[in-house]
């Protein structure tokens, strides 16, 4: 088992000498066996074993298990580290499943220790059962290249040297060498989707090929290799496609097949947003397909929180986070701070005969107080608005004035329009609609300033 598991750990360069390592250890067979095989090549690696328990307060053995580590790590000379986290309570809370909170709160635990001790990688029991496992379950759910290579070897500073070990050689290790793991009877259940594949998936399908496990393996490894190659070439396309700024060239992104298509997107998003969370192969298809054809101004939802906006040939990425979003009512007369901007409105009311017919600048209009009435807003552009521009006939969407100004689509939320019970009054700094504006019969205005400093 320990020539095995070093032949894996040397040919995917899993280990240095002098390395500093946190062990994952929850007690049960994989994590012992990961263990005891690193505490055997300690001398000849010169390595430094932290030992990790995190007690999830799933069931009654919890503590007896985080005990049984404990003395583990003890009776190795290992120093030892735990955290106790009642996982079902904090991820309802957190409104995540407790497999997914747990996971997370494993690994930030093992990162908190790793900057602690100032070592260098974690070493976590993962094995080809788990990787059999995984896969089979990205094959169900929908996957893609990615998804059936399963589980890797190394991911940043985390290490997996059990990987080429299939679960009843962890179990003949443990027994030949007279450990005795802890045993979580909840693997046996089949209320969870992974359990299911173990307990009844993976055995019918051994009844077809009994060597299952290395044919699955072996596929991994393939692909493994072939997407490699794939993501050297998504690299240099992406460089072609993407500028500065998360910006693409919609022109040469269109050219590209739609394999790479799919990639270099996932990358960008990626790239944006740090994650792929919500991001399926349905909405980088039907992305893909819009951009095909799209159109400037046009705005393509990726998921709840990422939108792709179309800006005649360049495509751009906006998160709801960026969103800028405001509404306030106008004080009048008086000053509104609209703090999204930074910026103030003043609004004062005068006898038309006293304000001149002309008014050069363009931050200062006055309306007719009698077509609009003293209640006023200023908020950004909303779906559908419109308004009645000034030396134009009929009305005009905002969308398609902003588009005809030149106005770049991360700046148009940033551009506010005053507003009335009857509609648009002013496109601030642009536009006044004609339906407000004072004329000969005109008895009060009503005069707005707007900028940072009034």
């Amino acid at each position: 088992m320990i020539e095995k598991v070093e032949e894996y750990i040397l040919k995917n360069r899993l280990l240095d000498k002098n390395d500093k390592i946190v062990v994952g250890v929850s007690g049960g067979p994989d994590s012992l066996c990961l263990l005891y095989i690193l505490y055997e090549l300690k001398e000849k690696y010169n390595l430094t074993l932290f030992v990790a328990h995190v007690n999830h307060m799933i069931r009654k053995e919890a503590d007896f298990e985080e005990n049984f580590v404990k003395n583990t790590a003890e009776k190795l000379g290992l120093k030892f580290y735990s955290k106790k986290v009642d996982v079902v309570k904090e991820s309802g809370e957190a409104k995540k499943s407790t497999e997914e909170y747990a996971r997370k709160i494993r690994y930030d635990f093992f990162e908190e220790i790793l900057n602690k001790e100032n070592a260098n990688k974690i070493a976590v029991a993962h094995n080809q059962n788990d990787n059999v496992e995984t896969i089979l379950m990205n094959l169900i759910r929908g996957t893609g290249l990615e998804g059936l290579i399963g589980i890797e070897a190394k991911t940043k500073n985390i290490v997996r040297p059990l990987l080429c070990v299939p679960r009843d050689e962890i179990e003949a290790y443990c027994k030949e060498n007279n450990l005795t793991p802890m045993i979580d009877k909840t693997n046996f259940e089949t209320i969870y989707t992974r359990n299911k594949i173990r307990n009844v998936i993976i055995p019918n399908l051994k009844e077809i090929n009994p060597n299952i496990f290395n044919v699955v393996t072996r596929m991994s490894t393939i692909l493994k290799d072939e997407e490699d190659v794939i993501e050297v070439v998504t690299a240099e396309k992406y460089k072609e496609v993407v500028r500065e700024g998360f910006i693409i060239d919609k022109d040469k992104f269109n050219k590209l097949d739609n394999a790479i298509k799919r990639r270099v997107l996932r990358n960008f998003i990626l790239s944006y947003r740090n994650s792929l969370k919500d991001i399926s192969f349905v909405s980088l298809k039907n992305a893909i397909d819009i951009i095909e054809d799209a159109q400037n101004g046009d705005i393509i939802k990726i998921a709840d929180d990422v939108k792709l906006i179309v800006n005649y040939n360049e495509i751009t990425i906006k998160s709801s986070k960026d969103a800028c979003d405001f509404c306030y009512e106008i004080s009048a007369p008086g000053k509104t701070f609209i703090e999204e901007l930074g910026t103030y409105i003043e609004c004062e009311i005068k006898e038309a005969s006293d304000v001149s017919d002309v008014i050069k600048d363009k931050n200062i209009k006055a309306f007719d107080v009698e077509k609009t009435g003293k209640k006023l807003y200023i908020r950004n552009r909303q779906v559908g608005d419109y308004f009645l521009p000034t030396g134009m006939t009929g009305k005009k969407k905002i969308k398609d004035f902003f588009s005809d100004n030149k106005i770049l689509l991360e700046d148009r939320d940033k551009i506010p329009l005053v507003t009335c019970d009857k509609g648009i009054v002013w496109v601030v700094g642009m536009r006044s609609s004609r339906e407000f504006l004072k004329d000969n019969k005109t008895k009060e205005v009503i005069i707005l300033k707007y900028g940072k400093n009034i």
